[in-house]
């Protein structure tokens, strides 16, 4: 399972491009990737348990240590609600990324 999701991972990292900031989307998908529950949120991970947070809350989260954390962040704590939203719509093109690209790779190269 472990080979499997890290594969999933590795084509996500090629496969997503967030406006020039590869470093952003590396750093977000790591974030993701170093923490059971917002991998359970965001279906990366079937077999751990939900701790009950919905994925707007894990955005919330992820937003937060993304950016506004860090120690010459110009985004405030008052920014979440707008910082939120680019987490999950960059998390969701990049599922959306991954899907065609295994559509293509089974129905086309395969």
């Amino acid at each position: 399972m472990r080979a499997w999701f890290s594969c999933i991972f590795y084509i996500i990292h090629c496969a997503c491009r967030w406006s020039k900031q590869t470093a952003l989307t590396d750093e977000l998908l790591t974030l993701i990737e170093g923490n059971t529950k917002w991998k359970v949120a965001f279906g990366f991970d079937k077999a751990s348990v939900s701790d009950g947070k919905t994925v707007i809350e894990c955005c919330a989260q992820i937003a937060k240590a993304l950016f506004v954390d860090k120690p010459d962040s110009k985004w405030t704590t008052t920014d979440i609600k707008k910082l939120r939203d680019v987490v999950k719509n960059r998390v969701t093109r990049c599922v959306a990324d991954v899907v065609l690209f295994l559509h293509f790779f089974l129905h086309v190269v395969v």
